[in-house]
């Protein structure tokens, strides 16, 4: 996922991909719970914390994954030491329009078959979210860390909450499910009209 984000990264000074990337965000956030000036400050936010953490710590820019979802920063990963899982969280915290910061790193080894079951797991339940017609499933963003499947994003109803988390929690090897979705009723949500 971070090869991708930093080759799409080194594209973004051609013409041709800012277009399709225009048009494409553009029908996304039109499905999107939140608006596209939230979608493109969310975006800013986590270019910010991985321009950081690089200038920091190259290991610990490929350590951590970060989701942002209206300022809500959830960072998850698998790093060395319980000092550079704080000092991960501090450096997060300290980023322009950052609300929250949920500090889900573990301090372990993860070798490479628990990354390739993780992406495993992350595909699978991304591709069913996409299929079940009752989810909006753009509003999500999944995560798996060590089998522990992280939910972050905006639900349009606690039913719709509780079929998502079902789904991923029957994926073969998931271990545990853990919400970090809000309500699109939820008045922590940010509403400054972006």
């Amino acid at each position: 996922m971070r090869v991708a984000a930093l080759a799409g990264t080194m594209l973004l000074g051609a013409c041709a991909p800012v277009i399709v990337g225009g048009i494409a965000t553009g029908a996304i956030t039109t499905a999107q719970a939140r608006s596209a000036g939230e979608a493109l400050t969310d975006a800013e936010i986590k270019v910010r914390i991985s321009d950081a953490l690089l200038q920091q710590d190259s290991t610990l820019f490929s350590q951590v994954e970060t989701s942002v979802t209206e300022g809500r920063v959830v960072l998850l990963g698998a790093v060395s030491t319980a000092q550079d899982r704080e000092r991960v969280g501090q450096i997060a915290a300290g980023i322009a329009d950052v609300r929250e910061v949920i500090n889900e790193l573990i301090v372990a080894d993860r070798g490479w078959r628990d990354v390739a079951t993780d992406t495993r797991i992350d595909t699978e339940i991304s591709a069913r979210l996409l299929g079940a017609e009752d989810i909006v499933s753009v509003n999500y963003d999944i995560e798996t860390v060590n089998r522990t499947v992280h939910v972050m994003g905006l639900a349009r109803s606690t039913a719709e909450l509780q079929r998502v988390t079902q789904i991923a929690s029957q994926v073969s090897g998931v271990q545990q499910v853990i919400s970090h979705v809000l309500l699109t009723t939820d008045p922590r949500r940010r509403r400054d009209n972006t």
